[in-house]
Parts: C-alpha cells; structure tokens; sequence
C-alpha cells in the first residue's frame, strides 16, 4: 500500500506525463520532405560495440540501429580514430 505521499507523487507524475504528450515534440514533423514520427533528435554517439578485430561492424550491428530508431532522428554516428 502507498502512503498520502507517494500517491501525490504519482498522481503528479500522471499529469506530467499528460501534459508532456500534448507538446508539440511528440508530434510528427517533415523536415524538408523527411517525414519524422516526432521532433527528437538523438545526437552523435559512439556505440563501441565492434569489439572485434578490425572493430568493423557485425551482423547485430543493423540491430543497433533498429532498437535506436523509436528515439528520434539519429543526426550521424560517433567514430573513434586511432593514432599511429
């Protein structure tokens, strides 16, 4: 059971997220004809997982890019240069 507090905090957190959802950030948007699902944009990452020789890209790498796609527009991916 809940104590008064934390349903407070709970009933807040549910008008917050309301809230949030009417923003126009979640709304779909075309960026001179790109069609996106919403206004996020995810900067540029590293994702580090080429841990292989080489560090070239895998087969659970198209993976990668399908689990980030609900976030947002992904601007371009972050690359690591080595010094030789």
């Amino acid at each position: 059971m809940y104590t008064k507090a934390e349903n407070q905090l709970s009933i807040q957190y549910y008008l917050k997220l309301k809230e949030m959802k009417d923003q126009l950030i979640f709304e779909p948007f075309d960026l001179n004809g790109l069609s996106l699902s919403n206004r996020i944009v995810v900067a540029p990452m590293t994702r580090n997982r080429s841990a292989n020789p080489g560090n070239v890209a895998t087969e659970i790498t198209p993976l990668y890019y399908q689990q980030s796609t609900s976030a947002g527009l992904i601007i371009t991916d972050g690359n690591k240069k080595e010094m030789q």
